[in-house]
């Protein structure tokens, strides 16, 4: 991939996009590195100090993660586990962008991987409230969402796969 992290956090955005997240869910672009552009990606659930020591060796820029690393306001004056990651990242001029709910309500997303593991049926999609219709269920409009989302996640794939060759 070589591309700037604006066009990076848009591509996302495509596939999953932000407005679906559950409300006050903190996801995005959450630390910005100098160059401003996304060469190298590493795909973690979570940022640990193992997953930044990975980072670092395999000369990562940016790091898409499913947990938020900040969720509540921090002080780099701290030795917190989030501010010594903060730093880590920022000293090592990585980026850090977030898909987390907007990952759950997506609809091969993380509940749908389960549920099929699981061997479960699928009866509804967790939305937030202001995406469902006054009897709890996904609207038609947002099934519609759903099934173009999908044809566009396969032809974004595509795209996304040609970018990496």
């Amino acid at each position: 991939i070589n591309m700037h992290i604006n066009s990076f956090v848009n591509f996302c955005n495509d596939l999953f996009p932000f407005e679906r997240a559950l409300e006050g869910d903190k996801i995005g672009l959450q630390i910005l590195n100098k160059k401003k552009l996304v060469e190298r990606v590493l795909v973690t659930l979570e940022i640990t100090n193992e997953v930044v020591e990975e980072a670092k060796l395999l000369e990562i820029d940016t790091i898409v993660s499913f947990h938020p690393l900040i969720y509540r306001g921090f002080d780099l004056s701290k030795e917190e586990r989030v501010e010594n990651l903060v730093r880590e990242i920022v000293i090592n001029d990585m980026n850090v962008v977030v898909i987390h709910t907007n990952f759950d309500t997506f609809e091969f997303g993380t509940n749908f991987i389960l549920a099929k593991e699981l061997e479960l049926k699928i009866i509804d999609y967790l939305l937030p409230k202001n995406k469902r219709n006054n009897k709890n269920q996904v609207s038609n409009n947002d099934f519609q969402s759903s099934q173009l989302q999908s044809s566009q996640l396969q032809r974004s794939h595509l795209q996304s796969n040609d970018l990496l060759n």
